[in-house]
Formats: C-alpha cells, sequence, structure tokens
C-alpha cells in the first residue's frame, strides 16, 4: 500500500497536484492510503477528488484508505450533504 501524506491546503489551487500523484499510484496498481491529518483548508474540489478517488478504486479493486481526517475536511463533507458517502472518513470526529 503506497501512502500519500497531504499536508496544508486541497483545494481548487493545488487539486491537479494532488489528483496527479493519486493517478501516478493508481497506474502503479496498488492499493492506496491518504494521510490528510495536516490538511488545513479544503474546498468541495477536494470532496470530489476523494468521491472520484473512491469510485476508481472500487472500479479497480484496489483499496483507498483515508487516514487523520481533520474536522476542516469532516465539516466540509457535511457541508455538502456527503457524510454517507464517506462514512469511514466522518466516522472520526
Amino acid at each position: 500500500m503506497t501512502v500519500i501524506s497531504l499536508q496544508g491546503d486541497c483545494t481548487i489551487y493545488e487539486i491537479a497536484q494532488v489528483q496527479q500523484q493519486i493517478e501516478d499510484n493508481w497506474k502503479q496498481g496498488t492499493d492506496l492510503e491518504l494521510d490528510v491529518s495536516a490538511v488545513l483548508e479544503v474546498d468541495v474540489t477536494f470532496v470530489q477528488l476523494l468521491a472520484s478517488c473512491e469510485k476508481a478504486a472500487e472500479e479497480n479493486e484496489q483499496a483507498l484508505k483515508v487516514t487523520g481526517p481533520t474536522k476542516v475536511l469532516i465539516d466540509k463533507i457535511k457541508a455538502v450533504f456527503m457524510q454517507d458517502y464517506f462514512v469511514d472518513v466522518t466516522a472520526f470526529e
């Protein structure tokens, strides 16, 4: 399992770089752990990226684990009404 540790902001301004890191991992065919414990700010684009990653992992029969969700991430997930989709993430509050 590959671990990608994200830090700082994960907003529309950084999303292309984050997405590239994730896509590079999928090309290697390995499972992925996203450590988001050092993420300070998120926006809806990051939540959308996480949803897309969940779907891609399922379609490719790979594991995706999001670890260390911050209050900022959980609050944004709730703000866009996706807490049922990310039960494993929002369960950490």
